[in-house]
């Protein structure tokens, strides 16, 4: 390996797993190669949208990915950590240069400090104390000791990483609170993609409507993410049995809560206006033939997604703000009104309502001001910058 600065990126997952941390690593990635960093990957080989096996080193993307065994046998999750610890040494080893790293899961945070690499930037996605306690308490006693092993790895990641770093201040507040105050993350910029994530033209959005097998003149609302219980889904869809037939609702992505999407969707008759795509490593696409984007998360530390959904020109239908909702969704959309429309409650007939008040709110000429005001704050180049000079 050369002498030159390497800048090292890890996950657990990437590639062709997708979701906002992803998305969000491949931003990272090809910001730091604008500025000649070598930039190395390293994530785990497993695959929870095929059955392909990964390679565990190929060229993707332009980066050089590098995946750790993760055995899906009862001690996988323990044996996981030799094997990625492995990598993550034979990489210092063999790299004599300077090596910057930036962790985004907690598991390879402590085990690049355990490796050797010191001043590890974390960036966690979500606090898990927060994240899970609620379903995970009361589901099942396996799913609580999950839980509580979540929490514990995290505690740990944060306090021997060297800087936490965090995208919003509901998550500021919620990592001091996780560590009893012994950590005080620093608060940056999380960046868009502008050149992926826009408004197209309207010809253009016929087009792709059409190539994805879409009604043209349909009002479309997305909801992309992971299919789990945190995301609510199943409200999105049960919103649209109160919704006209030229009301459209697309969900992407994949994950446990699949099965249980598709029968409301069955038992609400639902499967001439519910469309299910796979994740994909274009999300860009299913944003730009929408009309409006539903954010109906239980948790949300940030939303990688609300970002892009705003700079594709989405205004975002979100349920009210509580105080026991953890997210950042109105603390991020804080004066831009025309941006967001929060629905008077979490009931289906409630949500409804509000795509039915949103569905023309994109081509309003406050909202367009609003979101170029937006987006300007929001760039990938300002998050490395900000990363590099702390």
């Amino acid at each position: 390996m050369n002498n030159s600065e390497t800048v090292l990126l890890l996950n657990s997952l990437f590639v062709p797993n997708v979701g906002g941390v992803e998305n969000s690593l491949r931003s990272i990635a090809e910001e730091f190669k604008k500025r000649g960093k070598r930039v190395i990957l390293v994530c785990s080989d497993r695959n929870y949208i095929n059955d392909n096996v990964l390679l565990k080193r190929e060229k993707l993307l332009d980066l050089e990915v590098y995946r750790y065994h993760y055995p899906s046998s009862r001690f996988g999750f323990f044996l996981q950590l030799f094997y990625c610890i492995r990598i993550l040494i034979i990489i210092k080893k063999t790299n004599t240069g300077k090596i910057k790293v930036i962790s985004r899961n907690a598991i390879t945070t402590v085990c690049a400090v355990y490796a050797g690499f010191r001043g590890v930037d974390f960036i966690p996605p979500q606090v898990s104390l927060y994240k899970d306690a609620k379903i995970s308490t009361f589901i099942s006693p396996r799913g609580f000791i999950k839980y509580l092993f979540e929490v514990f790895s995290q505690f740990l990641s944060f306090c021997v990483s060297g800087r936490v770093l965090v995208f919003s201040e509901v998550m500021q507040s919620q990592v001091k609170a996780a560590t009893f105050g012994i950590r005080s993350p620093l608060l940056v910029s999380p960046g868009v993609n502008l050149n992926r994530f826009k408004i197209l033209p309207s010809e253009d959005v016929l087009r792709l409507r059409q190539s994805l097998g879409l009604p043209g003149k349909a009002s479309i609302s997305l909801a992309l993410g992971r299919f789990s219980e945190v995301k609510r889904f199943d409200l999105a869809i049960k919103a649209f049995s109160h919704l006209d037939e030229n009301h459209v609702l697309l969900l992407v992505g994949e994950g446990p809560e699949r099965r249980r999407y598709e029968e409301i969707i069955r038992d609400f008759s639902l499967t001439d206006r519910v469309y299910i795509f796979p994740a994909t490593e274009e999300p860009e696409f299913f944003y730009s033939v929408s009309d409006q984007f539903l954010m109906t998360s239980r948790y949300e530390s940030f939303g990688q997604v609300l970002l892009e959904a705003t700079a594709s020109g989405l205004p975002i239908v979100a349920l009210p703000p509580r105080e026991r909702r953890m997210t950042a969704v109105s603390s991020l959309y804080n004066g831009y009104p025309n941006l967001i429309l929060y629905t008077n409650s979490e009931s289906p007939t409630d949500v409804a309502s509000g795509i039915k008040m949103c569905s023309s709110r994109h081509k309003d000429e406050n909202f367009l001001l609003d979101r170029d005001k937006f987006i300007v704050k929001f760039s990938w180049s300002r998050l490395v910058d900000e990363i590099a000079e702390n």
